[in-house]
């Protein structure tokens, strides 16, 4: 799964280069500055000379479907990279849904379970994943603050919900802002410094769409996750999903 992996960022970084020296003397690419274009296309540069030797005698089709199967597989073994990476970093390109039938009908199957084991492996990085999978929050939207009048802001906001992309598990696991509230709670405890500061916020924006009692719920039931998985025990480390995610998307990203 990680040579699959390599390659597929091989392959995106190989592209990335092509594409940055096809363009770097338009005008556009000068007003963008020399000096940044010769940096992106020196690290692009440096990945595939480091990952060519690896990836070398892989066939030429290699593709996404396989690299799906290997994580599956991985997965299904118990392995915490594979159980994490299929759940929240799948091999699949929703812009082409129609040619993965196969593939999102296993998704969504295996997906929840995947993750529910590796979070029972006590990893931080799950509980995240489903923090942020039953909260179909788009942090791509900020808000133009004092550049808007309140109005203004409000309609844009239901705009973007209306039209928001949603990532895969949130499409499997539909939106449970109970259920968010518990995971960020469980997260402030449990997950890395990054993942700890988003669940800290994401708790301030839950409150407002939750009562008391809701709020008890949750807090009750991340309390017993903590206790049957977490507690005392060694946690594993972090696997590194950015890089996956690197892989997987690419331009898409």
């Amino acid at each position: 799964m990680q040579e699959l992996s390599d390659c597929q960022r091989h392959r995106w970084a190989s592209l990335r280069m092509d594409m940055i020296i096809a363009f770097e003397d338009s005008p556009r690419a000068q007003r963008r500055g020399g000096e940044r274009m010769q940096e992106m296309i020196s690290s692009a540069a440096e990945l595939v000379a480091e990952l060519d030797e690896l990836c070398a005698n892989l066939p030429a089709d290699l593709d996404e479907a396989l690299l799906f199967e290997v994580q599956r597989r991985a997965a299904d073994a118990g392995d915490l990279a594979g159980q994490l990476g299929f759940a929240l970093v799948p091999a699949l390109n929703l812009d082409k849904a129609l040619l993965q039938m196969d593939r999102l009908a296993e998704y969504k199957e295996q997906a929840p379970q995947f993750l529910q084991r590796a979070l029972e492996q006590g990893s931080g990085q799950a509980v995240a994943g489903f923090m942020d999978g039953y909260e179909h929050y788009f942090e791509g939207w900020r808000g133009h603050g004092a550049d808007g009048t309140a109005m203004q802001n409000q309609a844009m906001r239901k705009m973007i919900d209306a039209v928001r992309p949603l990532k895969p598990l949130q499409q499997v696991l539909g939106e449970d802002l109970v259920k968010a509230y518990t995971y960020a709670t469980l997260c402030k405890q449990v997950c890395n410094a990054t993942d700890q500061a988003r669940a800290e916020t994401a708790l301030v924006r839950l409150q407002q769409n939750l009562d008391p009692d809701q709020r008890t719920q949750a807090e009750e039931a991340a309390a017993t996750l903590y206790d049957a998985h977490f507690g005392p025990r060694p946690r594993p480390e972090d696997i590194d999903l950015e890089e996956l995610r690197d892989a997987i998307l690419g331009f898409r990203r």
